[in-house]
Formats: structure tokens, sequence, C-alpha cells
């Protein structure tokens, strides 16, 4: 029972990176900009998170990180509106830029590795209940904060003016332009913001799980958000359902890992990969069965 509960409480931490990367991927695909540069974007933000966080504390980090994803969202977002570029080499050019950039400045000695990040939040009252204690209300900050953020993402897209516009943008540029909207800039905007998004993904990552960067520890995560909106129809509760899944099979291989019989005898490499085996199955036979916003890929006018 100590065991399950170990695995259900690191599925709701694990799966935070992944549910503010997608939301982010969500907002931007939603506006016409397919967005596999998360990953990188998830990488600048847990090295700018430790980096600025050793020294200036957790806000500090935060937001050092949301710079560097604004800076790689806006860095996107012109490539493929201005400079015409597609998004597939767009993203691909940024992934690699990060992941060498801060592997390379990971190895300078004077720049900190390593820095205290949040206190673990226990919600009174909520704390003290068996098991969904443990597993819901006994969390980082970041962890409340990415569960918000899809409440918040599902109301900006479905409620607001902007957020309406954004969904239009995705579907039907023409007739956003038409109604003397400069599409452009909106894609500049919610691309921007994705960035911003997928960094604190990365800072929650680095600073809120560990406290420490390693050399491209994202590790595939920006590529599974990406699974993860295909998954859940570009919706963010659908995409919160697979950022789930995708945590859990995260971390039942971590606590597979220490069950007698199965962690001294199945190798732990071959362990790792089952976060991605589910990634894989579920693409498979879901990616069939979505469809995404008309006009994504759109590279403006």
């Amino acid at each position: 029972m100590k065991l399950l509960v170990t695995i259900l409480a690191s599925t709701m931490s694990l799966s935070a990176p992944l549910i503010l990367a997608a939301m982010g991927g969500i907002l931007s695909e939603r506006s016409g900009v397919v967005i596999i540069a998360l990953e990188g974007m998830m990488l600048g933000g847990a090295f700018a998170a430790i980096a600025f966080g050793s020294t200036g504390g957790v806000l500090a980090g935060l937001f050092a990180a949301l710079i560097v994803g604004a800076l790689l969202g806006l860095l996107h977002a012109a490539a493929t509106q201005k400079m015409r570029i597609g998004a597939i080499v767009s993203g691909v050019a940024i992934n690699i830029l990060a992941s060498g950039f801060t592997g390379y400045l990971s190895k300078v000695p004077s720049i900190p590795k390593e820095a205290e990040g949040p206190s673990i939040w226990n919600i009174p009252v909520l704390c003290n209940i068996p098991v969904l204690g443990d597993v819901l209300f006994r969390q980082s900050p970041f962890t409340y904060f990415a569960w918000i953020t899809v409440a918040a993402m599902s109301f900006f897209l479905w409620r607001t003016p902007w957020g309406l516009r954004v969904t239009a943008a995705g579907e039907n540029p023409e007739a956003v332009k038409a109604a003397g909207i400069n599409v452009v800039r909106l894609r500049f905007g919610a691309v921007m913001a994705a960035g911003m998004l997928a960094a604190l993904g990365g800072a929650q990552l680095s600073l809120g799980l560990v406290q420490n960067f390693t050399d491209n520890m994202t590790a595939g995560r920006g590529f599974i958000a990406l699974a993860a909106i295909v998954f859940g129809r570009w919706r963010p509760g659908g995409a919160l359902i697979a950022c789930v899944f995708f945590a859990f099979a995260d971390a039942l291989q971590s606590g597979l890992q220490l069950v007698p019989g199965i962690g001294n005898k199945v190798p732990s490499e071959l362990l790792a990969m089952l976060p991605y085996v589910a990634t894989l199955v579920a693409l498979v036979f879901f990616s069939k069965q979505v469809q995404a916003p008309a006009a994504t890929g759109d590279t403006g006018d």
C-alpha cells in the first residue's frame, strides 16, 4: 500500500512539467503554430531556474525561466511567421540550440548546478486524509499551479475574447484578418506565452523536483507533452488526462525498481523505457482519430 501511495504521489508531481508544457503547446498550436520546440524550451527553463535560483532564490529562478522561455518563443515565432521557416525546422533548431547551449554552460565550473527549491505545501486538514492526503495535498506549489493552469487555459481559450481569437487564428486565419485582427501579432503572443509555460515546466523539473541541473535532463519530456496534446485532441482537459497517464508510467517504472524480485532482476534501463513505450502505444492507437486545428502549420501572411 505504501508503494502504491508513493507511485500515485510521484505521478502527481511528475505530471506537472508535462502539464505546463502541454498547456503551452496547446496555446501555440491552437493559434496555428506547430511547436515541437517544447523540448528545448523546457531545457532552457530548467537550466535558467537553477542558474539564477541558486543565488536569487526560487522567484529569481522562475523569473529567469520565464525570460528564457519567452525569448525562445519569440525566436520560434519570428522564424515561422516572419522568416517563413518551416515550424518543424525551426523547432528542431531550437531543440538543438538549447541542448548544446545548456550542455556547454552546465560544464562551466563557475555556474551553479544546484539550488534550493520550494517547500512542499501541506494543505491544512486535507493533507491528513488517508491516501488522498499524501497523493493530492502534499505537493510542490508547482504541481498545484500546473493543475490550476489547465482550468485557466480552458477558460481562456473558450470564454475570453482573446482566447477565441487565438482559436480562430488556428482554424480560419483569413476570417480573423477580415475582422481587422493582426494574426501574426496574435501568434507571436501565443508562441511566446507557450515558451514561458514550457520553461516553467522545465523549472518544475529542475528546481521543483530534483533541485539540480544535469545535461539533457528533460529526456524527451517535451516530446511526451506533444504526444499528450495529440492524445488530448488539443484540449486542456484531454491533455491533462494524457499527462497524468504518461506520468503514471514514469512513476511506475521508478516504483518497480524498488520491488524485490523486479528491481534486482529487470535492468533499470528496460524499466525506464516504460513511459516512452506508453507514449508510442498511445500515439499508435489514437493519432488517427484526432484532427489538428485546420490552419496549424500556416506560416502567416
